[in-house]
């Protein structure tokens, strides 16, 4: 399991994103602003 955060918005807020290794599923947690870049964050990880 891969954890990471990225901090997003004018609030600056926290969004992780959580992913398996094994199956390459992940799910974004409390994305808030931005999702664009929490997209792009999601490209580097190899996710489905």
């Amino acid at each position: 399991m891969r954890i990471k955060r990225i901090v997003v918005g004018a609030l600056e807020t926290n969004c992780y994103i959580i992913s398996c290794e094994e199956t390459g599923e992940a799910v974004v947690v409390d994305p808030g602003a931005e999702p664009d870049r929490v997209l792009r964050e999601t490209q580097g990880l190899e996710v489905v």
